[in-house]
C-alpha cells in the first residue's frame, strides 16, 4: 500500500521581531534611537516584508539617520518606511534617531508603534 508525506505549510513567522529604543526616559530636544529587529522563525525566508513606523507628534525624524541591514528604507512626511526580505538566518535590523519636541509635555508618556506586514499572517505591531 503507497502512500505521502504530508509537508508543513510554506509559511513565514515573524512574530519574535522587536522594537526598542535607546532610552526610557528623555528631556525635551533630547534624541533617542529605535531599533527594530526582524527576526524569522517561519520554514521559508520571506522575499519582501513591510515596515511602517509614523513617528509620534512630539517627535521629530533626524535626517540620514535610518539605516537597515537589508532591504530599503526611506523617510518622508514623519513616516519610516522599509521593504525588504527577511531570512531564516539572519536578523534583519533597522534604525533610527528622532528628537523629542521642545514643546513636549514633562511627564509625558512617548509610545511610538510599527506596523510588521509579511502579506499572509495578521498584522503584527511593535512598541518602543
Amino acid at each position: 500500500m503507497g502512500g505521502f508525506i504530508l509537508r508543513s505549510p510554506r509559511n513565514y513567522n515573524l512574530a519574535g521581531s522587536t522594537k526598542s529604543a535607546s532610552v526610557l526616559e528623555i528631556m525635551q530636544g533630547g534624541v533617542v534611537t529605535y531599533t527594530l529587529t526582524l527576526t524569522n522563525a517561519g520554514n521559508l525566508d520571506h522575499p519582501a516584508v513591510t515596515v511602517t513606523d509614523t513617528l509620534p507628534l512630539s517627535m521629530t525624524y533626524l535626517g540620514d539617520s535610518l539605516a537597515w541591514s537589508a532591504g530599503q528604507g526611506t523617510y518622508a512626511d514623519g513616516t519610516v518606511s522599509w521593504t525588504g526580505p527577511v531570512s531564516l538566518k539572519q536578523l534583519t535590523t533597522i534604525t533610527y534617531r528622532a528628537r523629542v519636541d521642545a514643546l513636549a509635555p514633562a511627564g509625558e508618556s512617548i509610545t511610538n508603534t510599527v506596523s510588521i506586514d509579511d502579506g499572509l499572517n495578521p498584522l503584527l505591531e511593535r512598541w518602543a
